[in-house]
């Protein structure tokens, strides 16, 4: 019965329904899409701050002030972090 009085209902107002489904369909895809965008943003800037923090850990493990086992595992991390946003830029 409920099928019946939706299907009644969209097909007298067939005009009216889709103009509501494209409305809500294009506010979903808008939302979906500045999402999109800030973790885009987000994901750039993280990888510009990976750059020069690996650029640090360097300049440190050449002063001495960490050592090669620290610079080789922090590095790793960083190169494996760089990676995977590399991936999801792409992605985004």
């Amino acid at each position: 019965m409920h099928m019946r009085t939706v299907i009644s209902y969209v097909s007298r107002y067939e005009d009216y329904f889709r103009a509501v489904m494209e409305q809500k369909l294009r506010l979903s895809s808008e939302a979906a899409i500045r999402g999109h965008k800030k973790r885009l943003a987000q994901a750039e800037k993280r990888l510009v701050e990976l750059d020069r923090l690996f650029i640090r850990i360097y300049e440190d493990n050449v002063a001495g002030r960490i050592t090669d086992e620290k610079f080789s595992m922090m590095s790793k991390t960083y190169e494996d972090e760089q990676a995977q946003l590399k991936e999801e830029i792409q992605t985004l």
